[in-house]
């Protein structure tokens, strides 16, 4: 019996790898409909992660004033934002200044979600170049999130054409907030990505001296990132996640599945180079990578359809020799 048909019958996890080695084409049917589903998802559910700011206590005084408002005055609604007004050289008296904020307080009445909008009473020590407007929001947080833009342009358009450059207004409360902890997360988690990927990539080719592999373990490990990301983003929907979650399943998610897929790669051009056709090969690949990794076999079919079809067999030359 030759070497190739003992590995075949030797063991169960290599006959079961194998047989899924053979589902090539249906597997990868399964993953696409997998990553277009989180594909549908991510922009769906980044509307819903919460800041990765720092908590605020359910029983500190700012929450129970919230709570007193919501009480108290529900046509200020859910949730509250100020409209800050500074101006260099008008005072809030100023009749040009006071229309300016008469512009606003009139923008803000025609946005959808908006509550009514009180002025704040001066402080005995407030800045006599300021001045503060409470508008209400109401809504759950997410659309909050989606309605502060339109909030937000609304007002700046507004003074400006009231106070001609001479009167400035900035949007602050909790909820500006949660978007720029969200935004700076994400701009964070963007700016990596555009850096490890090439960086990855070009480290790859180097590596195992064939583009096609490079781009097989980036391909294979950023289906990983899409659809635990997809997963991320729909969990959002039912339950607070906050942005943390998702770079700590991005940044991690990429980096082991980079690992994994080129352990992957390596157990397949060694088990080709022995003799092995490709679907052999990637049942053996499968029951000993994983083995190697963790202590123990490992039943994951996930890599297999990206490195077992003999179709793709061109993406992995064997180009290292184990001692």
């Amino acid at each position: 019996m030759t070497r190739q048909s003992d590995i075949a019958t030797t063991g169960s996890v290599l006959v079961v790898a194998g047989r899924l080695g053979r589902l090539g084409r249906l597997s990868l049917v399964v993953w696409a409909v997998v990553a277009v589903a989180a594909l549908i998802l991510i922009p769906v559910g980044f509307g819903h992660l919460r800041g990765s700011g720092l908590p605020v206590p359910e029983d500190g005084s700012s929450q129970r004033a919230a709570r007193l408002i919501a009480d108290r005055m529900p046509q200020l609604g859910d949730q509250q934002v100020v409209l800050a007004f500074s101006s260099r050289q008008l005072r809030r008296e100023d009749g040009v200044y006071q229309g300016a904020m008469g512009a606003a307080a009139r923008a803000v009445t025609g946005v959808r979600g908006a509550g009514r909008v009180l002025a704040v009473p001066e402080g005995p020590v407030q800045d006599p170049h300021h001045a503060y407007l409470l508008v209400g929001l109401n809504g759950a947080p997410a659309a909050r999130l989606d309605r502060l833009p339109v909030l937000r342009e609304a007002v700046h358009r507004a003074v400006a054409g009231a106070a001609r450059g001479r009167v400035t207004v900035a949007v602050t409360g909790q909820t500006p907030l949660t978007e720029e902890f969200v935004a700076a997360d994400v701009g964070d988690l963007r700016a990596v990505e555009a850096v490890t990927v090439p960086a990855a990539l070009v480290l790859l080719v180097f590596g195992l001296g064939s583009a096609g592999s490079a781009v097989l373990v980036l391909l294979a490990a950023g289906l990983g990132v899409v659809v635990s990301t997809g997963a991320v983003a729909g969990l959002s929907l039912v339950t607070p996640v906050d942005t943390l979650t998702l770079v700590v399943a991005t940044t991690v998610g990429f980096g082991l599945g980079l690992d994994y897929s080129l352990l992957m790669l390596i157990r397949y051009r060694q088990a080709r180079a022995e003799g092995l056709v490709p679907h052999a090969a990637a049942g053996r690949a499968t029951a000993t990578a994983g083995g190697r990794c963790c202590g123990a076999p490992q039943r994951s079919w996930s890599p297999v359809p990206l490195c077992s079809p003999s179709r793709w067999d061109f993406c992995v030359p064997w180009r290292w020799r184990p001692r």
